[in-house]
């Protein structure tokens, strides 16, 4: 209720919700800025403006320390929609579902079905990578991150589109790297 009804009233709900929720500050707008409109363009030079559906992943793992909340809020399901609402349009976007996994569940999971391939997650540093034209932002982590006092899950770092090169310590399988990236993947997105 009481949604509104065109882009720029849209930037002005989502900002000031996600300024309240935050203290007043909204974080890691640098790069994208602090409101990011997802949609379908031509010559699309991110994957975000393209009708290609996404497996399971967390935006903007590359940073040294990820936004903790996202807001993601769908303005308008209809091509022909513009800054200035268009009613009298027929055609509908198909596909755009967001889907949410708890990837702290799925790790503990893991550990319960192969707690090997759960221990090289949270050994293994993975490489997160943006590349840009003005911009390159580089951070390595674990996919998984545990509290060293209780053993815990605290943290997931899943990002397959932004992984770059892996830098593995000599220690550590590569084929069973794989497979525990492999087991990983298929317990956050079931059509693996």
């Amino acid at each position: 209720q009481n949604t509104p009804m065109n882009v720029e009233n849209s930037n002005f709900s989502v900002g000031n919700l996600g300024r309240r929720l935050s203290n007043g500050n909204l974080s890691h707008g640098s790069l994208y800025g602090d409101i990011f409109h997802v949609q379908n363009k031509e010559n699309a030079n991110n994957i975000a403006y393209t009708n290609v559906a996404l497996p399971p992943h967390q935006d903007l793992t590359y940073y040294e320390s990820k936004p903790f909340l996202q807001l993601l809020h769908c303005v308008s399901t209809d091509h022909n929609t513009t800054a200035t609402n268009n009613k009298n349009s027929s055609s509908s976007i198909v596909g755009g579902e967001s889907v949410l996994v708890d990837g702290m569940a799925a790790a503990e999971e893991l550990r319960f079905m192969a707690p090997d391939l759960f221990d090289i997650l949270c050994n293994t540093e993975a490489t997160f990578v943006k590349e840009r034209h003005d911009t390159d932002i580089v951070s390595a982590k674990p996919h998984i991150v545990l509290d060293p006092t209780f053993n815990q899950v605290v943290e997931i770092n899943w990002s397959p589109p932004f992984e770059g090169p892996l830098q593995m310590h000599p220690s550590i399988n590569e084929e069973l790297y794989i497979q525990a990236y492999q087991a990983m993947e298929c317990m956050l997105d079931d059509n693996n």
